[in-house]
């Protein structure tokens, strides 16, 4: 999709780069605080947590 396009329910879509806790509490956020729901999460990595997944110190 190009970037400015509209999804059929007229809003933007949007997508989110990275699964850390950024990534997933602005996907909590768009949903509680604005009931958007049209969003993407991608995440490079196998898991979710981003750097608190990939950077356990012993």
């Amino acid at each position: 999709m190009a970037a400015g396009k509209r999804t059929q329910t007229g809003g933007p879509r949007v997508v989110i780069i990275g699964a850390g806790i950024g990534g997933l509490m602005t996907g909590i956020s768009l949903k509680k605080q604005l009931g958007f729901s049209d969003f993407s999460i991608y995440e490079k990595g196998n898991d979710l947590g981003g750097t608190w997944h990939t950077d356990i110190r012993s």
